[in-house]
C-alpha cells in the first residue's frame, strides 16, 4: 500500500501540474517562452529526439543531472519509472528493470551498463561529472546489445574531446553527515585542442572521499578448543586450540575512498574519418560493510566479528572509428577491460550450516570468506547504419565478446589472538565467449507510419573450467588437499531474438507505439559443491517483452505526458539455491509481469519546471516452482504461484520542482526539491522462508539552492535526505542466521563550488 503521505505529495504535484495548464494557454502566445528541452538520444543506434523515438526511454542531460546534485547513478536511478537498485552498498549494486530480475543477492545480470559504446561497466560507478547525458532503455534490447541487455540498458555518454576551444572546469565539494564525519570530492576537467580542427585531448579525474556512517563494535570472544573427534576408520575432526578473536571499535567504519580517470584522444582525421582512444580507470576502497544490525546492536552498529573491506580496480581501453559514406556511417568499437576485485564475507552462516557441530573447527566467529576475481574481458563490434532518407533503413553489425576470469574463494579462521590462519581455498578460472551477428530493418509505411523488424543471432560458449580444493585437514566431506575436480561439461547454446515495432506519429505532437521484444540471459556451469550432487549446467532464460506506448507534447512543448503499458512473459528463469550453504545456479518456474510506467513534466512559466514519474509493477510468479525429487533438494523453500519477485516494489513515485530565477543583472538562482517513494518490497520468494525479510516503502527529500554567475562560476547548497529518515534498501539473512541490513545515508548537508574557465 502507498503511504498516506505519499498519496498526498503525488496528487498535490498532479494538481499543481493541471491547475498550471491554463497558465500554459494563457502565456503560450508570448514570443519569450522557452519549451522544454528535447533531449537528442542514440539508443538505437542512430540520433533522434527523445520525444520521436518509437522505445521507452528516459533521458537526462548533464546539464540536468548536475541541477540535481547527481555525483552518480544512485543520487539518479529513482527518478526512471520502472528502475529500481538492490542497495548493498557503494559498488554492491544490482540494477533492476521492470522488475527482472530472480534474486536480490545472486544471479546473473539483467540489465547492461554501457560506458558510453562499451559494454560490461556494470561494475563500476562513474562520477556524472563531464557527462553529456544518461539514457536508460526500458524493456529487452537484445538485438542490438546482445545478452546483458534482458531488462534494459543504462548508456552513460560522455562529452567529446573538442578540437575547436580550450575548456577548464573544476568542482569542489564537501559535506558533512549525520551519524559520520566530514566528505570531501574534488572533480576537473581539461580540454585540450593539439591541433586545431583536426586533434584534441580530454582529461577528466575525480576523487571522492566518505567518512561513513556505521560504527563497527565487536566485544570480542574466547572460543573453546576441542580434542580430535573420530568419525570413521581413518577419518575425524582434527583438534582445535582455543582461539582468543580480538574486540572491533572502529567508528565510521564503512568509509570510502574513489579515484577515477577520464582520457579521450580525438582524431578528426578527414571530413569523414573520425578516431578516438578512450582510456578509463577507477579504483574504489571501501574500508567497512554499510551494515548494520539494528534489531540487536542498535541502528548504524555493526557487530559482525570481522571486517568486510571491498577494494575494486578497473582499467579500460578503447578505440573507436567512424566513417561516413554519406549514404551510410560505418563504426567499428575495440575494448579491452581489465578488472580486480577483492571483497570480504563473514563466513558465520555458511560453515555453521555446512554440517551441525563444527563450530569449533570453523569457528563462526572471526572466520572470513575473501573473494578474489580477476578479469579480463575484449570486445570487437562493427556496425554500419543506413543515412539515406528512406524508405529503407538498415542497421547491420557483427560482435564478439572473450571473457576470462581467475576466482579464489578463501577462508580465514582466528587461531590465538588476532591471528588468522588458512582454511580452505577454492579456485577455478571461467571462460566465456560469445559471436553475435544482429541487425535491424526499418520501413517507412508512409510519412507518419514506420515499421521495424530486428533480429540476432549468437553463440555463446561458457567454460567454467576445472575447479581446484585446497584445505588444511582432511575433513569427511571435503576432498584431499590439492584435489582438482574433473573437468564440468562446457555450456554452449544458440540463441535467435527478435524484436517488432510499429509506430504512428499522429501529429507533430503526439507519437503512438507498439513493441514486442525478445530478451534472454546467457547460461552456464557451476561449480561442484563438496558431497553435493548438483546440476552441473543450467541453460538461458527467455522472456517477451510487449508494451504500448504514447509519447504527447501539449501547449507548445511546455507540457510532456508519456505513458507506457507493458507485459512481460518471462520462461526458464534462473534462480539461485544454497545446499549446506554453497550456493548454485538452476532453471525454475515461470513469471508474468505488468506494469505501468508515467513520465510528466510541465513549464507553467519560463524558468519552473515540475517533473513527475510513477511505475506500477506486478511481478509475479506464474507457477510454483518445481521442486527436485532429490531429497537433499528439498528445502520447502521454494517459490509459490502469485509470490511477489523478490527485490520489486509495486509502486514508485518520483516528484521534483526546479525554479530557475534571476537574482540580480549578473546572478540567477535555482531552487531545487526532489521528492522519491519506494513501496515495501521482499527479498525471497516464499512467506515460510526463514531467509525471508520485508524491505518497507520508504520516502526521501532532497533540495538544494544554488547560484550562478555570467562569470561562469557556481555555488550550490544542498541537503540530502532532508528529514533524515532511515531506509532499508537491502537485508541480508542467510539460512535463518544474522540479519544484517544495509540502511541509505543519514542526512548530509553540504556545499559545492563550480568554475568553468
Amino acid at each position: 500500500m502507498i503511504s498516506r503521505k505519499a498519496l498526498l505529495l503525488a496528487t498535490s504535484l498532479n494538481l499543481s501540474i493541471a491547475s498550471a495548464i491554463p497558465a500554459i494557454a494563457e502565456d503560450k502566445e508570448a514570443n519569450d517562452f522557452r519549451a522544454i528541452e528535447d533531449i537528442v538520444v542514440t539508443a538505437t543506434k542512430r540520433s533522434t529526439k527523445l520525444q520521436n523515438t518509437a522505445l521507452s526511454i528516459s533521458a537526462k542531460t548533464g546539464t540536468q543531472l548536475e541541477n540535481m546534485g547527481a555525483q552518480n547513478f544512485s543520487d539518479y536511478y529513482r527518478t526512471v519509472p520502472g528502475l529500481t537498485v538492490v542497495d548493498s552498498g557503494p559498488q554492491r549494486k544490482k540494477y533492476t528493470i521492470r522488475g527482472i530480475q530472480s534474486d536480490v543477492i545472486a544471479g546473473g545480470a539483467t540489465v547492461g551498463v554501457y560506458l558510453d559504446d562499451i559494454p560490461g561497466t556494470g561494475g563500476i560507478d562513474p562520477q556524472l561529472f563531464d557527462v553529456d547525458r544518461v539514457e536508460v532503455l526500458r524493456g529487452p534490447q537484445g538485438t542490438l546489445f546482445g545478452a546483458s541487455a534482458m531488462a534494459g540498458i543504462v548508456r552513460i555518454i560522455t562529452n567529446k574531446a573538442d578540437p575547436m576551444e580550450l575548456e577548464v572546469k573544476v568542482k569542489g565539494r564537501f559535506s558533512s553527515t549525520s551519524h559520520g564525519g566530514e566528505n570531501y570530492g574534488i572533480n576537473a576537467m581539461v580540454n585540450l585542442p593539439l591541433i586545431e580542427d583536426k586533434l584534441a585531448l580530454r582529461v577528466t579525474s575525480y576523487y571522492r572521499e566518505d567518512s561513513g556512517f556505521i560504527d563497527h563494535k565487536f566485544a570480542g570472544a574466547t572460543i573453546p578448543g576441542q580434542p580430535e573427534i573420530p568419525l570413521a576408520p581413518g577419518l575425524s575432526l582434527p583438534a582445535v586450540d582455543e582461539a582468543v578473536i580480538d574486540p572491533i571499535d572502529i567508528e565510521n567504519a564503512n568509509s570510502r575512498e574513489v579515484f577515477g580517470l577520464r582520457a579521450s584522444l580525438r582524431l578528426l582525421a578527414t571530413d569523414n574519418f573520425t578516431v578516438t582512444a578512450n582510456f578509463f580507470h577507477e579504483k574504489s576502497e571501501v574500508h567497512g560493510a554499510q551494515n548494520d544490525q539494528p534489531l540487536t546492536a542498535g541502528e548504524y552498529v555493526n557487530s559482525q566479528s570481522v571486517l568486510l573491506p571491498f577494494e575494486l580496480v578497473t582499467d579500460i581501453y578503447n578505440l573507436s572509428l567512424e566513417y561516413d559514406f554519406e549514404w551510410a556511417n560505418l563504426y567499428s568499437t575495440t575494448t579491452y577491460l581489465k578488472g580486480h576485485v577483492q571483497a570480504s564475507a563473514e563466513a558465520i552462516d555458511i560453515w555453521a550450516n555446512v554440517i551441525p557441530g563444527l563450530t569449533n573447527v570453523f569457528s563462526p566467529l572471526g572466520t572470513e570468506l575473501l573473494n578474489e576475481s580477476m578479469t579480463e574481458t575484449f570486445t570487437q563490434e562493427v556496425r554500419l547504419v543506413s543515412s539515406t532518407d528512406g524508405p529503407f533503413h538498415v542497421i547491420a553489425g557483427l560482435y564478439y565478446n572473450w571473457g576470462n576470469a581467475s576466482l579464489n574463494q578463501t577462508v580465514w579462521r582466528q587461531q590465538d589472538s588476532g591471528l588468522k590462519t588458512f582454511g580452505a581455498k577454492v579456485s577455478n578460472s571461467p571462460r566465456q565467449t560469445e559471436r553475435a551477428a544482429f541487425g535491424e530493418l526499418s520501413y517507412d509505411v508512409s510519412e507518419d507510419i514506420v515499421a521495424s523488424v530486428g533480429i540476432r543471432t549468437a553463440k555463446t560458449t561458457v567454460d567454467v573450467g576445472p575447479v581446484l580444493y585446497t584445505f588444511t585437514s582432511p575433513l569427511f566431506f571435503l576432498p584431499p588437499e590439492g584435489t582438482e575436480t574433473s573437468k564440468l561439461p562446457t555450456a554452449e547454446e544458440n540463441t535467435l531474438t527478435w524484436k517488432f515495432n510499429l509506430s504512428y506519429q499522429v501529429t507533430d505532437d503526439v507519437l503512438l507505439y507498439g513493441l514486442a521484444s525478445e530478451g534472454f540471459r546467457a547460461g552456464g556451469s557451476n561449480q561442484t559443491i563438496p558431497g553435493v550432487v548438483i546440476p552441473l549446467t543450467y541453460v538461458s532464460d527467455t522472456l517477451w517483452n510487449y508494451e504500448i506506448g504514447a509519447k504527447t507534447s501539449w501547449y507548445d512543448e511546455r507540457l510532456i505526458v508519456n505513458l507506457v503499458g507493458y507485459y512481460v512473459d518471462w520462461q526458464n528463469m534462473q534462480v539461485t539455491d544454497f545446499i549446506n550453504g554453497f550456493g548454485f545456479q538452476g532453471n525454475a518456474g515461470s513469471a508474468h509481469i505488468k506494469g505501468l510506467e508515467l513520465e510528466m513534466a510541465a513549464q507553467p512559466i519560463n524558468g519552473l519546471i515540475f517533473n513527475l514519474s510513477a511505475s506500477l509493477s506486478d511481478a509475479k510468479l506464474a507457477e510454483d516452482q518445481p521442486v527436485n525429487p532429490n531429497p537433499i533438494f528439498i528445502t520447502g523453500n521454494e517459490g509459490k504461484k502469485d509470490d511477489r519477485l523478490p527485490g520489486v516494489p509495486k509502486v514508485t513515485l518520483s516528484a521534483s520542482m526546479h525554479y530557475d530565477f534571476a537574482l540580480t543583472d549578473d546572478l540567477d538562482g535555482i531552487f531545487r526539491v526532489d521528492w522519491y517513494y519506494t513501496g515495501n518490497s521482499f527479498t525471497r520468494f516464499n512467506d515460510a522462508s526463514p531467509e525471508m525479510s520485508e524491505l518497507k516503502s520508504y520516502s526521501l527529500v532532497n533540495a538544494r539552492f544554488s547560484v550562478k554567475s555570467e562569470m561562469d562560476w557556481q555555488v550550490d547548497l544542498f541537503v540530502d535526505n532532508l528529514f533524515n529518515k532511515r531506509a532499508d534498501l537491502n537485508i541480508f539473512n542467510f539460512n535463518g542466521g544474522t540479519i544484517v541490513h544495509t540502511p541509505n545515508q543519514p542526512r548530509t548537508i553540504g556545499l559545492e563550488l563550480t568554475k568553468q574557465f
